[in-house]
């Protein structure tokens, strides 16, 4: 019995034990493959649903700018020199709450709605939001800088093209940003690539754009030509 016993071939019990420590270290390297594939799936994924959303939100707000005469009936005719003019633009972004415009310089929300100017009560608003709530969404929007050029006499140089543009751009991010120091409240220009630069890390994505709204009007001549919108 003794004799068999020792030609019998099977695994001794540091063989085994070497088998178990392999079969362990080659589950680990193929989980932890595995994990690294399903997170980077995933932060492709939230890339992929923020630039949808971001697609919507222009989609949005190019539909917009092409209601027609949305500047005369929203009151823009003529020369517009009122002290809330640079701020004055034909998209609205909405609060979740749907009741209250969002300010230049206030941190952006997740749902965030957008609306047109002439939506006095917000009912054609649409709501776009992303599934981590630790993301802000933001709009920002400045006029054209056409609009802001003077004449050598240092008189507004009004804008002299049949074109009206909103440029801007939508911010996907985490950590709060201090818009302030980035936007110039006599003008309303925003030192876009500045912010863009220095709020690279809490910035998950960013999508600029530009509006331009056709003023039919004056290409026609019924408004005269140093009127302002």
């Amino acid at each position: 019995m003794k004799k068999l016993l020792n030609n019998e071939r099977g695994l001794s019990l540091v063989e085994l034990l070497g088998a178990i420590i392999l079969f362990g270290l080659a589950s680990l390297l193929f989980g932890g493959v595995l994990f690294s594939i399903a997170k980077t799936s995933e932060v492709q994924g939230q890339q992929v649903a923020i630039q949808q959303t971001a697609n919507g939100m222009v989609a949005q707000m190019e539909s917009i700018s092409t209601i027609e005469n949305i500047y005369e009936k929203a009151g823009y005719r003529g020369k517009f020199n009122s002290s809330n003019w640079v701020d004055a633009h034909i998209v609205k972004a909405l609060s979740e709450d749907r009741l209250a415009e969002i300010q230049p310089l206030a941190q952006g929300q997740n749902p965030l709605y957008l609306s047109d100017i002439l939506d006095t009560t917000n009912q054609r608003a649409q709501g776009y939001q992303v599934k981590d709530k630790t993301i802000k969404i933001k709009l920002i929007q400045q006029k054209n800088e056409n609009e802001q050029t003077k004449t050598i006499y240092a008189t507004p140089n009004y804008r002299d093209t049949f074109s009206i543009q909103t440029s801007g751009v939508i911010l996907f991010y985490k950590k709060d940003i201090a818009f302030d120091g980035y936007y110039t409240s006599e003008t309303g220009l925003w030192a876009i690539e500045e912010l863009l630069q220095e709020n690279e890390d809490s910035i998950v994505y960013s999508r600029k754009f530009v509006l331009t709204y056709r003023d039919d009007e004056k290409a026609s001549g019924e408004v005269p030509g140093n009127g302002r919108w």
